[in-house]
This record gives C-alpha cells, sequence and structure tokens, in this order.
C-alpha cells in the first residue's frame, strides 16, 4: 500500500500538464470573447457566436489530442511508480514477518496493475472530452450574458467583454458528470488518478499477501474515519 503522504504528490505533475491544458483553454475563449467585441448587429452577433463556439470545441479537441502521448505515458509512469513504491511498503512487513518479501511482481500482479492504467487513462480521456463540450457552452453563456449587459445599456462593449473574460479565467475549465455535478477540470483529473491508483495497489497489495501465504491484515486506523468505516479500522 501507499503512505498517505505518497499519495499527496502522486499526480503533481500530470496536474502540470492539465494546468497547461487548462491555460490554452481558456486562453482561445478570451481571444474569441474579445473578437466578438466587434459584432453589433444582433443577427450577426449571433452567427458568429455560433461559429467561434465551433471553431474553439474543434481548437480544444487539437489541444487535448497535442498532448495525449505526453499525458498517457505520464500516467503509465505514475502506476508503475505507485506499483513498486506499495510493493516495498509491503516488504517492509513480510521481512520483519521473516518472509522474504516479493521480489518480482506475478503475472496477476501485472495485469491488475495494467488493467488500472487502462481504466484510468480512459477514464481522463472522457475528462478531457466533457472539458471541450463544457468550454464550448461556457463560452456561449458568456457572450450572451455579455450582449445582453450591452443590449440593456448598463454596459459598452468593452467593459461587457472584459468582465465576460474575467469571469472566464476566474472559473478556469471544468468536466461535467453524468450526475449533472461540476468540476474543475484539475480536480477532476486529481480525484480520478488518486481513486484508480489506490484500487490498483489494493488490489496488488491482495495480490502479493495471497502470493506469501498471508490471509490475514491489519487495516489501518485514522481519525476522523466515517461511521461506517470506524468499526473495523485498526483490525485484523
Amino acid at each position: 500500500m501507499l503512505s498517505p503522504s505518497e499519495y499527496d504528490h502522486l499526480c503533481d505533475q500530470l496536474i502540470t500538464l492539465y494546468n497547461d491544458l487548462d491555460n490554452a483553454i481558456i486562453e482561445d475563449m478570451v481571444r474569441r470573447m474579445i473578437k466578438m467585441g466587434r459584432v453589433t448587429e444582433t443577427t450577426r452577433w449571433q452567427a458568429r457566436q455560433l461559429q467561434e463556439a465551433g471553431f474553439l470545441y474543434d481548437d480544444i479537441l487539437s489541444e487535448i489530442a497535442q498532448r495525449t502521448d505526453a499525458t498517457e505515458q505520464q500516467v503509465r509512469t505514475l502506476f508503475e511508480d505507485a506499483g513498486v513504491q506499495s510493493i516495498r511498503n509491503d516488504n517492509r512487513y513480510y521481512r520483519a514477518g521473516g518472509l522474504e518479501g516479493i521480489i518480482k511482481m506475478s503475472d496477476a500482479a501485472m495485469q491488475t496493475l495494467n488493467a488500472g492504467f487502462q481504466k484510468c487513462n480512459g477514464d481522463l480521456k472522457n475528462l478531457t472530452l466533457t472539458t471541450a463540450n463544457t468550454s464550448q457552452t461556457a463560452y456561449i453563456n458568456a457572450c450572451n450574458q455579455a450582449y445582453m449587459q450591452v443590449t440593456s445599456g448598463a454596459f459598452s462593449y468593452q467593459q461587457a467583454i472584459k468582465q465576460a473574460v474575467q469571469n472566464a479565467s476566474r472559473n478556469g475549465t471544468s468536466v461535467l458528470y453524468p450526475s449533472g455535478h461540476v468540476d474543475r477540470l484539475d480536480v477532476a483529473v486529481r480525484r480520478s488518478v488518486l481513486t484508480g491508483v489506490g484500487q490498483t495497489v489494493r488490489h496488488l497489495s491482495l495480490i502479493n499477501a495471497n502470493d506469501m501465504g498471508c490471509d490475514l491484515m491489519e487495516i489501518t486506523a485514522h481519525s476522523g474515519a466515517r461511521p461506517s468505516h470506524a468499526v473495523w479500522q485498526g483490525k485484523i
């Protein structure tokens, strides 16, 4: 297993890649909003807005494609490193108990590690695709809001677009889950990766325990555990 401190910084480098994607998308949205400030007629505004939204969607997909290889390699390395560290941690207990410890991952462990990587990688691809949709929607909403502010006479084009740009920069990119829940892209990525790695290394620990002939485990304990967990934590 991995320690809490090892989990904390598990995907720092991966988040940097997604922050770069976030910045690229926001810059594209801002550039298109600024261009929209030059359109005055309602019909022209609406036509231009839809056209730019389509271009934005295509550009986001292109940005994602450019980063796919680097992201996939980063996720693969992350899972491999987590698997190795998990075995090192488990081996300390096996050796303290007089056992040799795990020298090499079994075929079952390798299959589990690869399956965990593949699932997580697929989940991240799905997240980024929803980002293309939510960013396009956010762009259209921002443009509509700016246009309403201008037509109401309360704001000039420059003021309305400036406010739309500030909102886009502050909110960042997001993902939409089937449940309707919305999260920032970096938050969603971190949750997905930590969940995937956590489930995978737990499975690895069970496989390794079986390989070592161990059928007992001491469950870790921590303060603030949810009630359904508190009843069995710290026990064999």
